[in-house]
């Protein structure tokens, strides 16, 4: 294995790789890239014949190896004494909490501005829904967090929303998501120490270039199992990891619908001579049976 020089990824990939990664904690993807190594020591051929070749495979492992090496650098810098960890640890959760209440504020006024029709509204509505889904996914970092913040509290400030918000909680979101990202911007230099944003840059870069090669072995996988009629190698290379259900670190304001229940369908309508026939009004209609749900559904 090797590290990576990220001076040869290309502007583009850079570009898409960075993307990708800010939106995922590097914990997250290095446990990822730690369970496709695994599984490629046994399926490797196998992906190897469905487009997820060798090159693929020791690209992942220097990528994972890279990210493993500056995490421990960025670990090495921070502060180490309880007392740090532990005001991180709360500024971050408020930071959480300022995050959410933020969301419901702009999402509620979204709808205000549109409502109201004016250029300058329609405007900002845009800019506001825009920030609301850059910001669907809470950050699991303190810096990523932050710049979360930093989105929210431009929307907040933005002369139509601070009109339509006087009377729905801005002025008091925008002083206490201030001060949160004040708290959280000096909590994040205590403990990450001469980190910089050129490293955040670097780790989200890495973070996308492992979600990519992930993605591409998953296909592969996915695409061999069914062909070979193993459905277990493609849950070998699952990525639900990535998409883990809300905890501490990770929320989503809007709860999934219930599952719909289904339903027995209506008998068919009588044809022919039994149309002509008069219903019997001391017979009182069959009642329906409801269906119990079915098998969960299965996804190669």
């Amino acid at each position: 294995m090797a590290l990576i020089d990220l001076v040869t990824i290309s502007a583009i990939a850079r570009e898409q790789y960075i993307s990708i990664g800010k939106r995922y904690s590097s914990i997250t993807v290095l446990n990822l890239a730690s369970r496709h190594l695994k599984a490629l020591l046994t399926h490797g051929p196998d992906l190897a014949l469905h487009g997820f070749g060798a090159p693929d495979a020791t690209r992942l492992v220097d990528a994972h190896e890279t990210l493993l090496q500056e995490s421990v650098n960025r670990t090495g810098a921070r502060g180490g004494n309880a007392a740090t960890v532990n005001a991180h640890e709360l500024a971050l959760r408020r930071a959480r909490r300022e995050r959410l209440r933020a969301r419901a504020i702009l999402d509620s006024v979204t709808r205000t501005l549109r409502y109201e029709g004016t250029d300058s509204g329609i405007a900002a509505a845009l800019q506001v829904e825009g920030g609301l889904r850059a910001t669907k996914n809470a950050g699991h970092e303190g810096e990523k967090l932050a710049e979360q913040l930093d989105v929210l509290l431009n929307g907040l400030t933005a002369p139509p929303v601070v009109t339509a918000t006087a009377d729905r909680g801005g002025p008091e979101a925008v002083a206490d998501l201030t001060a949160a990202l004040t708290t959280l911007r000096a909590s994040n230099l205590a403990t990450t120490g001469s980190s910089t944003r050129l490293e955040t840059e670097r780790m989200d870069l890495l973070d996308g270039l492992i979600i990519t090669l992930a993605r591409s072995a998953r296909k592969a996988a996915v695409a061999a199992s069914k062909r070979l009629g193993t459905p277990a190698l493609a849950d070998k290379f699952s990525l639900d990891a990535l998409y883990a259900p809300a905890s501490a670190e990770t929320d989503s304001e809007e709860p999934e619908a219930p599952p719909a229940q289904p339903t027995t369908p209506a008998p068919a309508q009588p044809s022919g001579q039994a149309l002509a026939q008069p219903l019997d009004p001391t017979k009182k209609p069959a009642t329906p049976q409801v269906a119990s749900p079915g098998t969960a559904l299965s996804f190669g």
